[in-house]
């Protein structure tokens, strides 16, 4: 699958970034791709008060999911985030709303975020916080995070959780992985070639929380769980996230699949992303309480961060954690 992302995926690509021309190619791929919903899942495109997609369940239990779609800030990919989002409603037994905010280079930083935070504003009107969770991958996991911080700054409730799959953490440094996993990752080019000063961000600071949610205090957020992939150059960008969520007492967990690219779980043929989707599900169902953490020291910390693997030929999932409590209900995946 590795092979294919890198061969096939418009991101990967290397030579001049034309985002009309990167448009127009995913416009095309999109139109020769069928869209097929899981039974009991019906889908409703909207305009107004927002504009956006909504699939709900036929037997719903009461959750709504804010699904932030990633796309590089620049674009819209609806046959290949809905079916995702399809499994996580019908898994789940919830309705789900995908907003479509504005995208750059036309609206750049805050456009997005802000968005974000109407559309949050929205479903309050309709469903109580602790029913909301708030899930985005890749550049809609960054919207993720960082509507966290504006929810916190407009004095609103925290949703139940939010669940973050390969997010863009922090622009204003380059982590490690950016520099070793430059041959492993897939998809790297996206991150070297995408750049956020030209076409998102637009000269805003760096290191405004609101654009790279790892600044700024994150204290009050609710529980958080990160996905990534093993090779991924965005690896650190999860795992420092989660670390300084911790040492501000959230609930917090990052999950690394190993040698699994970038937001492995929008693709449901490998054995991986199922059993990711069955983790974001879990999640969803649980609807994690806020848990005080008093002890932020290193082995806690490393309690935190499970790695995950689906072993050759027999298929069997693999966990390692030092928490043994943990190493239990990962029987769950299952």
């Amino acid at each position: 699958m590795n092979i294919i992302v890198r061969v096939a995926t418009p991101f990967a690509r290397r030579g001049p970034f034309d985002v009309d021309a990167r448009r127009a190619a995913m416009l095309r791929a999109e139109a020769r791709s069928k869209l097929v919903l899981p039974d009991g899942v019906s889908m409703e495109d909207v305009t107004a008060p927002l504009p956006g997609r909504w699939l709900r369940s036929q037997h719903p239990r009461g959750k709504t999911i804010l699904y932030l779609h990633g796309g590089a800030f620049l674009f819209r990919m609806p046959r290949l985030h809905t079916p995702f989002v399809a499994r996580l409603v019908s898994g789940a037994g919830a309705n789900a709303f995908i907003p479509w905010y504005r995208l750059a280079p036309e609206h750049p930083f805050p456009a997005a975020p802000q968005d974000c935070l109407a559309a949050y504003r929205h479903l309050l009107k309709q469903v109580a916080a602790q029913n909301i969770v708030v899930i985005g991958d890749s550049a809609g996991g960054n919207l993720t995070l960082s509507l966290l911080h504006l929810i916190k700054a407009e004095g609103l409730p925290m949703p139940a959780c939010a669940i973050a799959l390969s997010p863009i953490t922090d622009f204003a440094e380059i982590s490690a992985t950016w520099l070793t996993h430059k041959n492993k990752d897939p998809m790297f080019p996206v991150q070297a070639i995408v750049s956020p000063q030209r076409f998102y961000l637009q000269g805003a600071a760096l290191n405004d929380p609101i654009a790279s949610p790892y600044y700024g205090n994150l204290s009050g957020f609710p529980p958080l769980l990160c996905l990534v992939g093993g090779v991924e150059a965005l690896l650190d960008d999860s795992v420092s996230f989660v670390r300084k969520a911790l040492e501000a007492s959230v609930n917090a967990e990052v999950h690394i699949w190993q040698g699994m690219p970038h937001v492995f779980p929008l693709y449901s043929m490998t054995p991986e992303g199922k059993l990711a989707t069955q983790e974001v599900v879990r999640w969803i169902e649980r609807l994690p309480k806020t848990v005080g953490i008093t002890n932020a020291s290193v082995n806690y910390l490393a309690n935190r961060i499970k790695l995950l693997n689906v072993q050759a030929i027999t298929g069997r999932l693999a966990l390692s954690s030092n928490n043994p409590a943990q190493l239990r209900d990962s029987s769950q995946l299952r």
